[in-house]
Parts: C-alpha cells; structure tokens; sequence
C-alpha cells in the first residue's frame, strides 16, 4: 500500500507540468481567440465576433469572461440587438460587479439610451459610467458624450 502511494506520487509530480502547459496553452489559445474576436469588431463584423466569443465562453476558465461578456454585448449593440445586449450588461454587472470592464459597459449602456432617445437614462449610465474611472482619456470621452446627451435634451 505504501509503495502505491509512492507512486501515484510519482507520477503525479511527474504529470504536474503537462497539466500546467495544458492550462498555460488554453489560456493562450482563449487569448488568442480574444484577439481574433476584437479583429472582426472592428472590422464591423459582429456576427463573426458572436461567434468566436460564444466558443470562448463555452471553454473552461474565469481568466477572460469579463472581457469576453463586454465584447459579446458590443457586439450584439452593433448588430442592433438592444435587449440581448442589455442582457450581457446585466449579466457583467451582477457576476463581476469589480471588473475593469464595468465603466466601459455603463457607457455602453448609456449609448443604447441615447440611440432610444432615453436621455435622462443615458445620463445616469454615463454618470455612473465617469464615476468609476480617473483616467483622462476616458473622462475626456464620457464628458464629451454627456455634453452631447445634454444638447440633444435641450434642442
């Protein structure tokens, strides 16, 4: 009995680095796809990114599902699919309400407002949005859209 021990110990010490390459190679591999997803954005092909994202997501793995949720929800933003959209943000918000994504997907919300013509939504979203964040290229970009919210109101 003592000699099996042994060497299941063995061999599990002996297997340690396959199943950490193995785990190194499908967080590179999800990265990789990630990479691929944001290509297609922007090139404006959010089909092809829904596509990519959603086997992303079936994989194992809590490294990237943030970024791939947000990128899902802008996709879906872009393909005009306001409701599934709003059900990503809804899902961001509520299984990784501290990621770094959150300010990015309360702007995002707030554009969807806007595009209703829900102004005084998309003011809180953006708001909310301008309040979890402190660098200037992105407070730069929130107030611009909140001035641009404020005048479309007002005309």
């Amino acid at each position: 009995m003592n000699k099996l021990k042994n060497w299941l110990g063995i061999v599990l010490i002996a297997a340690a680095p396959l199943l950490a390459h193995q785990s190194w190679f499908k967080n590179r591999s999800v990265k990789e796809q990630l990479k691929k997803a944001v290509v297609h954005y922007n090139e404006g092909r959010f089909a092809t990114t829904k596509i990519i994202l959603n086997k992303t997501l079936k994989q194992q793995g809590d490294n990237y599902k943030s970024v791939a949720w947000y990128l899902l929800m802008k996709a879906s933003y872009g393909l005009n699919k306001m409701e599934e959209s709003r059900e990503m943000a809804r899902n961001i918000l509520q299984s990784d309400p501290q990621s770094t994504y959150v300010k990015h997907v309360f702007s995002c919300l707030g554009d969807m407002f806007v595009d209703e013509g829900k102004y005084s939504a998309a003011l809180r979203m953006y708001l909310r949005a301008r309040a979890l964040q402190s660098d200037e290229l992105f407070l730069e970009k929130i107030d611009q859209r909140i001035m641009n919210t404020l005048k479309v109101n007002i005309s």
